[in-house]
C-alpha cells in the first residue's frame, strides 16, 4: 500500500443502502430535517450502531441526476453514508436548525440551541427500532467541531 491508501478494506456486509428523509421535532417544536440511511435489506430485528452528522452546510442536495438504486442521496456526505451503510451502520445526517431544510433560525456557530438540538437528535436516534444505542460521529470543519 502507498501512503494514504488502505491495503485492506473490510468487506461490505450489505449490498447498498436505503434512505428516507423525515423531520424530527425539537423541544420547542422546530422541525429538524434528517436523512436516515440504513443498510439495504437490514433484518427487522437487527440492532446496529449509527454515525451521526449534524450538518450546517445542507445534508444533501439534488443535482438533477437520476437516483441510483442502493445509494445514499446525492450530496457531500453521500460517500460516508454509502461506505458505513454497507458495512452495517445506520447513518443519520441532520440539517442544523435554520439551515438546509430544517426550520428555525440559526443563531451562531456552536450556539447553545444548536448543541441542544444535537443532543435531542442523538437521543431520538437511540430510540429507533434499529438502534443498538451506540453513536459515533464523523465529518470535517464546522460539522466535526459540533460533534
Amino acid at each position: 500500500a502507498h501512503f494514504g491508501q488502505f491495503s485492506h478494506l473490510p468487506t461490505p456486509q450489505y449490498k447498498g443502502v436505503t434512505a428516507r428523509s423525515i423531520y424530527v421535532p425539537m423541544r420547542d417544536g422546530v422541525q429538524i430535517a434528517i436523512d436516515v440511511i440504513l443498510p439495504k435489506d437490514l433484518p427487522a430485528d437487527a440492532k446496529i450502531p449509527a454515525i451521526l452528522v449534524m450538518a450546517r452546510y445542507w445534508r444533501s442536495f439534488d443535482l438533477r441526476m437520476p437516483a441510483q438504486p442502493g445509494k445514499a442521496p446525492m450530496g457531500p456526505r453521500g460517500t460516508i453514508a454509502d461506505f458505513f451503510g454497507t458495512h452495517g451502520y445506520a447513518v443519520v445526517i441532520a440539517d442544523a436548525r435554520g439551515s438546509g431544510a430544517s426550520f428555525g433560525t440559526w443563531q451562531a456557530p456552536f450556539h447553545a440551541q444548536e448543541v441542544a438540538d444535537f443532543g435531542e437528535v442523538a437521543e431520538w436516534l437511540t430510540k429507533q427500532a434499529w438502534s443498538n444505542g451506540l453513536i459515533g460521529t464523523t465529518c470535517i470543519s464546522h460539522d466535526a467541531t459540533l460533534a
